[in-house]
């Protein structure tokens, strides 16, 4: 299984704009892992 997720260490410019990538991934990965485990669960049952 792959979850895709944008690389933030490619961004490139400010800092706070490097920040910015760096926390939406962590976000994204907060949202679709929790997900991800719950239909596993859910198939496993």
């Amino acid at each position: 299984m792959h979850l895709g997720f944008r690389d933030p260490a490619k961004v490139t410019g400010a800092e706070e704009a490097i920040m910015d990538a760096f926390r939406q991934v962590r976000d994204e990965i907060a949202q679709k892992v929790p997900r991800l485990l719950e239909n596993w669960i859910h198939a496993q049952a």
